[in-house]
């Protein structure tokens, strides 16, 4: 047997017989606990019943890429915007979004079919307010705004068609 395969098992061995311990405790606790029946159910003779629930609800919220990203003015075209150049800022993305407390909703409602409450039916709904999250920037604030993506064919970072400044050709007189 090598080490390995003695490792393993020994570790095995060692959960079983933990697990054995857990199982003889637990049952000896349990059964020297007292039983206490549950209050009666106060029966009204409706078969039917609602419930409704306000729920406040945390989410771990999205982790989008890069969406957006900038350059300083006077970055080549084929690198502004790209991700992984050290010129590159991400604007938008690349960080946690939608990520708070949010009010949402529960409502349950059934039918007995009996009055031994054997058979029955429910249905339920539930809902969480709605989260997004938008951007926005201009010309004036970042000159050069791409738009990146990871370019399958070229298998590199790549940015189509950016933001740019213009070199308009000055005025005639």
């Amino acid at each position: 047997m090598n080490k390995a395969n003695f490792r393993t098992r020994s570790i095995a061995a060692a959960c079983g017989t933990a697990l054995s311990a857990v199982i003889a405790i637990g049952a000896a606790a349990a059964a020297d606990m007292p039983i206490k029946a549950p209050p009666p159910i106060q029966d009204s003779g409706n078969l039917f019943w609602a419930e409704i629930d306000y729920l406040g609800w945390s989410v771990k919220g999205d982790h989008p890429p890069p969406l957006v990203t900038t350059s300083p003015a006077g970055t080549p075209r084929p690198q502004a915007g790209v991700v992984g150049l050290p010129t590159t800022t991400v604007l938008f993305g690349d960080s946690s979004v939608n990520g708070a407390w949010r009010s949402g909703g529960r409502l349950q409602a059934g039918y007995w079919f009996d009055p031994q409450r054997t058979r029955g039916i429910e249905a339920s709904f539930f809902d969480l307010q709605d989260a997004s999250t938008g951007f926005a920037t201009d010309s004036n604030a970042h000159p050069i705004v791409g738009r990146p993506f990871f370019n399958v064919l070229t298998m590199q970072p790549d940015v189509p068609g950016s933001a740019f400044p213009a070199r308009l050709p000055a005025p005639s007189r």
